[in-house]
């Protein structure tokens, strides 16, 4: 039996779910990783998928911008939620092993927690000795199912200011990244990179910013990831990829551009990591971001390393070399992963 021992629930996403493994690791702490495809676990086949499209489809009809519809969010999140008995059966399995083997755990850290059910939660609540985590690194208004759970976890921490409107007890923390000293140096390929999830919503913006790049002679790289071939016929192949790029691949890019961009999704304020995965790289960032003010705020260095589309002509003349780089480091540096873990854990 040991109380050195955190336990982290994670649905697999660019390989975070093994960035806060390793941080745990590397604080002293013993770790354990259940982590799940979330298309699998909720069996969103080929005719789900389907569904989901058409109702994407209809909402754009009517000029609604989906990402931004409770409306919608209640329809996809019933077409998943059709699914969970199959990902708590896994997990409420995987706990079970464990508790077998003698497990129990300081505190059981679960990210986003969309789909668990009052069952698993308590099995969960029993292997962390009454000392559940929930980090939530998605929007409630993608998500509102989850926040009918949040009352039986004993902590609950939000990437999204806004959020905590709607769960006063919850507590804002922006999420983490990773230091990675060696990607510094790198040759510079790009004045702007972006790399992220397809959504008609981005597809513009991102064409609207690089029509105004080709204007000011600026180089840049974006690549919007879907496994829908049907957007081949209406979105240039040159800005599609069908493989989702892992932690280490994204710093490898950001690492070879000289700014960063961060677009959220329609309806989601909280910052990702690209922001701070960026500034530890000593890079710009471009970002509409709503968050983004706040940490301004916080961290008054950041004024003059983050643009917007009514800044961007400025980023020609900015050079790698601005002193603010490290007082920006050393202001972002609670969100090292290493120190984010001390503070949504509570561990040394």
């Amino acid at each position: 039996m040991s109380n050195n021992s955190i336990l982290i629930i994670c649905p697999s996403f660019n390989g975070y779910q093994n960035e806060i493994k390793h941080g745990v690791e590397q604080k002293g702490y013993e770790s354990d990783l259940i982590t799940y495809n979330e298309e699998i676990a909720f069996g969103i086949n080929k005719l789900k998928y389907l569904l989901i499209l058409l109702v994407r489809c209809i909402f754009c009809i009517f000029c609604m911008d989906y990402k931004k519809s409770e409306s919608y969010a209640k329809i996809e999140n019933y077409i998943y939620l059709r699914g969970k008995e199959n990902l708590n059966n896994y997990l409420q399995s995987e706990i079970d092993k464990l508790i077998k083997n003698g497990k129990i755990y300081k505190s059981v850290l679960v990210v986003k927690g969309f789909g668990l059910n009052y069952s698993t939660i308590k099995k969960i609540n029993l292997a962390s000795q009454n000392n559940s985590i929930l980090y939530q690194w998605d929007p409630l208004l993608r998500y509102p199912d989850v926040l009918k759970t949040y009352d039986h976890y004993q902590k609950v921490f939000t990437f999204q200011s806004t959020d905590v409107f709607k769960y006063p007890e919850s507590i804002y923390f922006p999420t983490f990244y990773r230091k990675d000293k060696s990607l510094e140096k790198c040759t510079l390929e790009y004045d702007l990179c972006f790399v992220g999830v397809f959504a008609i919503g981005r597809y513009f913006r991102l064409n609207k910013i690089k029509k105004k790049c080709k204007a000011l002679n600026l180089r840049v790289y974006f690549k919007l990831y879907s496994r829908n071939t049907f957007l081949r016929l209406f979105v240039p192949s040159d800005y599609l990829i069908d493989k989702k790029l892992g932690a280490v691949e994204l710093r490898e890019i950001y690492s070879r551009s000289k700014c960063v961009v961060d677009l959220c999704h329609s309806g989601q304020d909280g910052i990702t990591q690209r922001v701070f995965q960026a500034l530890s790289l000593s890079r710009y960032v471009f970002s509409d971001t709503p968050d983004i003010e706040k940490l301004k705020k916080l961290h008054p260095s950041l004024k003059t390393l983050v643009f917007d589309f009514n800044t961007i002509e400025n980023l020609g003349n900015a050079t790698l070399e601005n002193t603010c780089f490290l007082e920006a480091k050393n202001s972002i540096e609670s969100y090292e992963v290493s120190n984010w873990l001390s503070t949504v854990l509570d561990i040394k």
